[in-house]
């Protein structure tokens, strides 16, 4: 889901909510480009070995990430949230390259 796309989601989901309401989300979201991700995500597929989920399977993930599944950096999903309605969104959960965050709606 490119920038705009993701600005009009947010914006929707605020368009529903009442004043004051709070935007709760969560993404796969990282800097592809960071050793960090590298290190996150191969922990992650290991974790995903051990869970018992087939290689293929776990391949499969690898290579969708920045080709299916739009992986942008944390603060990028930051703005784009604060920019559709909503007061700056806190991050409150992280699991390897999944960050949740909440947000509330402004009035």
């Amino acid at each position: 889901m490119q920038q705009q796309e993701r600005r009009n989601f947010f914006s929707q989901i605020a368009s529903r909510l009442s004043p004051n309401g709070y935007l709760v989300s969560s993404d796969i979201v990282s800097d592809m480009s960071s050793s960090t991700y590298q290190s996150l995500l191969e922990v992650w597929l290991r974790m995903l070995l051990y869970s018992e989920i087939p290689a293929e399977e776990v391949e499969k993930f690898r290579a969708s990430y920045g080709r299916d599944v739009a992986v942008i950096p944390p603060p990028e999903v930051e703005s784009i949230i604060a920019s559709s309605g909503f007061n700056p969104p806190v991050l409150f959960f992280q699991s390897f390259v999944i960050h949740a965050w909440y947000a509330q709606r402004k009035p």
